[in-house]
Parts: structure tokens; C-alpha cells; sequence
């Protein structure tokens, strides 16, 4: 199963960060890309933590944030996606 989570580029999921791990979860995903948040409930962009170092497409629309606080955790980002927040 690792193998075939290291195979995925693109993901879209809606989650409540308090209640899952996300961090773990995007460390098992080490060739994502792009990754879709749209209508998740997050705390901050520090919910996702670091290891998707290579992400190139964030969508976080309509997560409840409040800053970008953490947004430099992602140097290779070129696309962010992040209307109807707070």
C-alpha cells in the first residue's frame, strides 16, 4: 500500500484537521503535487506541516483561515487557491 501512496500526484479530500492527522497523512503521499482542501476546516496552514516540500497547487477555499502564517513551509508552490477565508 506505501507503494501505491507513493504513486499519487494529486489529491482532493475535505477533512477537520482537529480530528484527523493531516501531517501524517501528506507524509505518506511523497510526490504530491497538488492538493485540494477546498471546504476542509483547518486551524492554519501549519496544519499541514512539512513534508510536502515539493507541492506546486494548493486549494484551501472555504477552510475557516484566518492567516498564510506557514505558507513558506512550501518553496516550490507556483498556485494558491485560498478565497472565502476569514
Amino acid at each position: 500500500m506505501q507503494r501505491d501512496l507513493a504513486e499519487v500526484e494529486q489529491l482532493e479530500i475535505a477533512v477537520d484537521s482537529g480530528e484527523a492527522n493531516l501531517p501524517r497523512l501528506i507524509s505518506r503521499l511523497p510526490n504530491i503535487v497538488s492538493l485540494s482542501l477546498t471546504g476542509s476546516v483547518l486551524r492554519g496552514i501549519r496544519d499541514l506541516g512539512t513534508s510536502a516540500r515539493q507541492l506546486r497547487s494548493l486549494w484551501i477555499g472555504s477552510c475557516g483561515l484566518t492567516s498564510l502564517d506557514g505558507i513558506t513551509s512550501f518553496p516550490y508552490l507556483e498556485e494558491l487557491y485560498a478565497s472565502d477565508n476569514r
